[in-house]
């Protein structure tokens, strides 16, 4: 058994004392994004924003589920609505930078590629981003 389906069992005896508790949901979520699930991964998003429309971590979750499907519209609207309630969730705005990337927005990615370093300076993403930037620029 692996970690992912190991933290799975937990999240789901969580949710066996509390079924409404926004965290288990998120984070069984998320164990099913990381094991590569992502359509049941958004359904377990979707039960967190049920019970919690601005859990800004299910929003984004969501939005990377559907980045990882391709679905880059949908990613970017849900990006958006994570920092519509945080504007410093440094996360979505990493996302969003790459997207905009994908689009050849280059100004508005690096904007905000710039934000979300100086909340939380990570340099795997730091160098990959400049990778994809100065390879697309």
């Amino acid at each position: 058994m692996n970690q992912f389906e190991q933290a799975l069992e937990w999240y789901e005896k969580a949710l066996a004392i509390d079924p409404q508790n926004v965290y288990s949901l998120f984070g069984k979520g998320v164990c099913l994004r990381l094991m590569n699930q992502f359509e049941q991964a958004l359904e377990w998003y979707e039960k967190a924003l049920a019970i919690d429309s601005q859990h800004v971590n299910s929003l984004y979750g969501k939005g990377d589920c559907l980045r990882l499907m391709n679905q880059l519209e949908q990613a970017l609207e849900w990006y958006e609505k994570a920092l519509a309630i945080n504007s410093q969730h440094a996360y979505s705005l990493y996302e969003k930078a790459f997207i905009l990337l994908e689009y050849n927005y280059y100004q508005n990615a690096y904007s905000l590629f710039n934000q979300a370093i100086q909340i939380m300076p990570h340099k795997q993403i730091n160098d990959e981003f400049l990778a994809q930037f100065c390879l697309r620029s």
